[in-house]
This record gives C-alpha cells, structure tokens and sequence, in this order.
C-alpha cells in the first residue's frame, strides 16, 4: 500500500493556476522572472510622452539584458503630444543595452506627416541612429510612389529612404 501511495504521488505533477491555463510547476524554471499579459507602457522623455507600446503578452529577460513582446504589438509615436506615427508587429523584441528594437511577422509602420507605410517581415529601429533598417523583402507605398525591394533603411519619419534591390515602381 505505501509503495502504491508512493508511486502515485511520483507520478502527480504539481501545476499553478494562471489566467491562461495551469503551467506545470517544472516548467516555472524556464519562464522569465518578469512577465506580463496586456501590457500598455508609456516612454516619457523628461515631462513628454514620446511613445505608447502595448502588447498581448511581455516578458523581461534580464540575463539577455532584453524585453520581449507578443501578440498584436503596437507602437505610437507622438511629438508634443500628438500621434506622428505608428507601428505594429506580431512580435518585438528590445535589446536594453543599445536600446535597438526589432520588430517580426506581419510588420506594418506608417507615418501621419507624410502618409507613408512600410510593410516587412522584419523592421529593426536603431535608437542611437534615429533610423529604420531590414535586409527583408519591403515594401513602401507613399502619396507619389510605391517600392518594393530586399532591404532598406530610412530616417525616422520614413521622408528619407533607400531601398536596396529594388523589384519595380509604380506610380
């Protein structure tokens, strides 16, 4: 009776409830020691808001010293207050050393001050250089243009860019 007790406990797996399911407890090891579901963080810069992010699910991995975003990411940038574009992404990942973010699956960035909108598999943002860039198929549509080509980079407002190996225009 006791090795039969025994064995069946052996056998039980302990698991902790979350809003999403019951994690067995085994695999807690492995998750972030940070995370969140349907997260909406606000980038201050002094007393602005220069950006709104949400996301379904966030995760801080402080030993790769990055963040992780999944599930409808969307960002926001404002100036003064006031929208001046806008990208979304299916995930995102942020490096918090360069402070470099990159965004992955159905990629889309659009700019309100010139109607411009990217589309890609892939779009990284460089902070320090104020710039995006991809080595992915792109896809730009502007009021007077639309291109297409493998890789590209751009200042932040999309006014400025350059697309490499470009497929064809249209106008």
């Amino acid at each position: 009776m006791v090795s039969c007790l025994a064995l069946l406990l052996g056998a039980c797996r302990a698991e902790v409830a979350t809003e999403g399911g019951f994690v067995p407890e085994d695999s807690l090891a492995a998750m972030p020691q940070q995370w969140a579901e349907r997260i909406e963080v606000v980038l201050l810069d002094s007393v602005q808001v220069r950006a709104r992010i949400s996301a379904q699910r966030a995760a801080a991995l402080p030993e790769l010293q990055q963040t992780r975003l999944w599930g409808s990411v969307r960002v926001y940038l404002l100036r003064n207050g006031a929208p001046v574009g806008e990208l979304s992404a299916d995930s995102a990942h942020i490096d918090e050393r360069s402070g470099m973010m990159s965004a992955y699956g159905s990629v889309r960035a659009y700019s309100y001050e010139n109607r411009t909108v990217l589309y890609s598999s892939e779009l990284v943002w460089d902070r320090a250089q104020q710039r995006f860039f991809s080595m992915r198929p792109v896809r730009i549509e502007s009021p007077t243009e639309v291109v297409e080509g493998v890789g590209f980079e751009a200042d932040q407002a999309l006014r400025h860019y350059r697309v490499f190996n470009v497929r064809g225009r249209r106008p």
